[in-house]
């Protein structure tokens, strides 16, 4: 039973009541001073708690400032207006009552709202008096009866954007106040729910091709019996994309052993689905993993997590691809701003070039000589669209670019020396025969894989980088061939230095695409963005064609470079 929803109800009625025996004249006064109030309320509370009240009443302090910024000055107020209006009336007390009545109502429905408020600001954790507002079995948000706090929270909101409209607005800070406070109210009461301004500095904000789902292992570390935990990866789903900000948690918002612990509601984005959209706000789905912290793991709501090396924590949201996040918010009091903060790529940051004329001399098995091919080589379309350009290297075969046989690996499958599917890397010093050693890529009988190589550049003008940090994925990149076919990327590899070592890195994931339709780029495990940007890499997309297909086309979403003077023609 949900006694909170039963006890604000009748509180509603009651105070109704009572209104609308004051008659019409009282009823209106308590009415536009219970407007008032409300919007004095929300626009000081965060204010005096965070100023006055958040180091002697701690997670307190927010209710407290709440209830105290809406009585105090309501009080105050209706006192002031009993000793100046008189209240005599010559109305029949049937008209003045019934006059009173939506007046009384209105009045009624605000002051239950603005007390559901206050209730539920309480860090009692759970539920209260029956009330849960967040159903542990399923996830979902639980509203009150009537939505006597949501009237009051719409009510202010309307009032600043207009009437009472300043440099900042109630919706510009709080898109969803209710729904924060049903976020900070499920975490557990042992926990912090406020801590001051200033306690949390954002590092980097980075856009992940991909989340982990984790599954812990079983025994103890070391031993023979005992399995290590998997990492299953996860690309975000169609239209969204990962977006992670890594926050430095400083001392003011640790506990008193000087660790930081939150839940995954006590963290909140907020930013709109679209340029000009309406504010809403996220909540975050993964965290940077303790065992291995460069892999961001997916979190639940009923776990209480702690970081386990240092105060910087990567917060991993799924967001619209469009999305324009705005700030984010720790706890309750701890904002940064988001806006002044590009996000970088974790997979390859920039686009393909066009290949021009370069190209024209690439190495490519069963190429077409251009003199009888009957297509004469046009470069109108092969202007540069962003930091890279061919090598003369592309060509069509099987072969790894080098036997793996000292490698680290994700979903590895292979099949006799050959990688069927999965993702693997190590260092080029390492690698060579061996009993267990990858040679080769398995390639279906009936198509040809396609090796397009490019080498990075950094982008040579401020339109150049600010696409690269635009085009944050490569999913969608494409060839295209004479017959009208379209083949998307099935997967990568990249050799490149890091930290004056060699490193190589390869993805294939031909499973995955036909099953999702999708590219099948994944995140660099331990390349970054720094080491594609230094000299001496090789950066190679992997395209399953059909036999004979005559390559005429790369596109990466934006504009389609023309590939017709290469010649790059599948075997037969």
């Amino acid at each position: 039973m949900d006694w909170l929803s039963l006890f604000l109800l009748a509180l509603l009625l009651a105070v109704a009541y009572m209104q609308v025996l004051q008659g019409v004249i009282s009823a209106l006064i308590m009415c536009v001073l219970t407007l008032l109030c409300t919007v004095i309320c929300f626009a000081t509370y965060e204010y005096v708690a965070l100023s006055f009240l958040v180091g002697p009443l701690g997670d307190l302090s927010i209710p407290v400032a709440f209830v105290a910024t809406f009585a105090v000055p309501l009080i105050v107020l209706r006192v002031a207006m009993d000793a100046l209006i008189s209240r005599a009336t010559l109305i029949p007390v049937l008209i003045d009552r019934a006059c009173a009545a939506p007046l009384s109502l209105v009045t009624a429905y605000v002051t239950t709202g603005m007390l559901a408020v206050a209730i539920q600001m309480l860090p009692f954790g759970g539920s209260f008096l029956g009330h849960a507002g967040i159903d542990q079995e399923t996830g979902d948000e639980n509203t009150l009866w009537l939505n006597p706090d949501r009237f009051a929270v719409g009510v202010a909101s309307m009032m600043s954007n207009g009437l009472f409209s300043g440099k900042s607005r109630l919706s510009d800070e709080h898109p969803d106040l209710v729904q924060e406070i049903i976020w900070a109210q499920a975490s557990p009461h042992e926990l912090r729910h406020v801590v001051p301004p200033g306690s949390i500095r954002v590092v980097k904000v980075e856009q992940r091709d991909y989340i982990f789902d984790k599954t812990v292992g079983k025994g103890r570390r070391g031993r023979r019996s005992g399995t290590p935990a998997s990492y299953d990866p996860q690309p975000p789903p169609d239209g969204k994309q990962w977006y992670l900000v890594r926050l430095a948690l400083k001392r003011e918002a640790h506990d008193e052993d000087q660790r930081h612990r939150f839940c995954r509601r006590q963290i909140r984005l907020v930013g709109s689905e679209r340029p000009g959209g309406k504010l809403v706000n996220f909540a975050p789905v993964a965290i940077n993993d303790n065992d291995t912290p460069r892999r961001a793991v997916r979190i639940t709501d009923d776990k209480v997590y702690t970081p386990s090396d240092g105060s910087e924590v990567d917060f991993v949201f799924e967001l619209p691809v469009d999305a324009e996040p705005g700030f984010i918010e720790y706890m309750i009091g701890a904002r940064a701003d988001l806006g002044g903060h590009r996000p970088e790529s974790d997979i390859s940051p920039t686009e393909p070039a066009a290949l021009g004329n370069q190209g024209r001399d690439a190495t490519v098995s069963g190429g077409r000589d251009s003199s009888s091919s009957g297509r004469s080589g046009r470069s109108g379309r092969g202007d540069r669209v962003s930091g890279v350009r061919s090598t003369l290297s592309s060509h069509f075969g099987d072969s790894l670019p080098m036997v793996m046989s000292s490698f680290q690996d994700f979903d590895l499958e292979m099949n006799r020396g050959a990688l069927v599917g999965g993702h693997v890397y190590g260092n080029v010093a390492d690698q060579g025969g061996g009993s267990r050693s990858l040679s080769r890529f398995e390639v279906p009988s009936d198509k040809r894989l396609f090796h397009l190589e490019v080498e990075q550049l950094r982008a040579r003008s401020m339109y150049g980088k600010a696409l690269n940090v635009t085009v944050t994925t490569v999913q969608n990149y494409r060839l295209r061939d004479d017959a009208g076919r379209s083949y998307t990327v099935v997967g990568q590899y990249v050799v490149a230095p890091v930290s004056g070592r060699e490193v190589i890195e390869i993805q294939y994931f031909p499973d995955a695409v036909a099953a999702a339709g999708r590219g099948g780029i994944r995140a660099w495990a331990r390349i970054k963005r720094r080491d594609l940007q230094a000299a001496g890499n090789r950066l190679v997309y992997l395209f399953l064609v059909e036999p004979g297909a005559y390559i005429t086309e790369f596109t990466t979403g934006r504009r389609p470079t023309d590939l017709r003077d290469l010649n790059l023609v599948a075997p037969n």
